[in-house]
């Protein structure tokens, strides 16, 4: 019994050690000593806000340390944010406002919510010890959306130069929200964009081309402006397009392009 009893206090203690060596290990790594440019919690929370592919938003930061730190660049987890400036000096106490935009479409989850990474590459001679980049944070939101396409991008497939104009396109439109009304416009020359079925709860846009194009690919973009039914203007949605215009005549395969051939001595086309 006394082997027993001393077993079960050899475990007891070992587990305590275990558990203050995870706990302690963890303190150090959260608590890593890093270049202290601070930014205001409430600065990194964006709140609830409505889709926007150029979502502007302003982040105040702080140079906390007794000496001058050099911002070289910043880094972001995601291709969606533009950051300006992009490289600055700031002294001791000193404070310089962050304008970022933010393509609120390309990186909202399902819940609607949205966190984005964003850490400082500070100049090496700032740097801390251990320190890789420099200061890391984490900017948060929750996005409304106001309408939902099947695809932001909609393809018109190759069309014959003699086919045209290009048959109408209509593209079904999903309203998350109630509106008073939804304009569009088309940013490409020789197409128009006009919304019909809004009063119905069954919104479409239709996409037309009304004059020929030449051969060859193009690109355009639809902007739609949505308006709720309190009068408040939502941001401008975007729905971008593209298709080709290809010749009409065309050897199909390539390799009958060839010349007339002797037969019989008569020559054959």
């Amino acid at each position: 019994m006394k082997r027993i009893s001393l077993y079960c206090v050899v475990i007891v203690v070992l587990g305590g050690v275990l558990g203050w060596g995870i706990r302690h290990s963890d303190s150090l790594h959260t608590g890593r000593d890093t270049t202290k440019l601070w930014i205001p919690p409430e600065a990194l929370n964006m709140g609830t806000i409505w889709e926007s592919e150029e979502f502007a938003w302003t982040v105040p930061i702080e140079n906390h340390e007794s000496t001058p730190v050099e911002v070289e660049s910043f880094g972001t987890t995601c291709n969606c944010l533009s950051i300006e400036p992009k490289s600055f000096h700031l002294g001791p106490g000193e404070r310089r406002d962050l304008e970022l935009k933010i393509n609120l479409t390309s990186q909202v989850k399902e819940s609607g919510n949205i966190a984005v990474g964003l850490w400082a590459r500070v100049k090496k001679e700032n740097r801390k010890p251990g320190e890789p980049l420099g200061p890391e944070w984490k900017i948060n939101g929750q996005v409304r959306q106001v309408l939902k396409f099947n695809r932001r991008l909609l393809y018109l497939s190759e069309r014959s130069e003699l086919a045209q104009p290009l048959p109408v396109h209509i593209i079904p439109i999903e309203m998350v929200a109630p509106l008073e009304s939804l304009s569009a416009q088309c940013e490409l020359a020789g197409f128009t964009a006009k919304v019909q079925g809004l009063k119905e709860g069954k919104p479409e846009l239709h996409l037309c081309s009304v004059t020929p194009r030449g051969i060859g690919p193009f690109e355009g973009a639809v902007c739609l402006r949505p308006v709720l039914k309190n009068g408040e203007k939502l941001p401008v949605q975007g729905l971008q397009f593209e298709g080709q215009i290809v010749s009409d005549v065309e050897a199909v395969p390539p390799a009958v392009q060839v010349g007339g051939g002797a037969r019989g001595g008569r020559r054959i086309r």
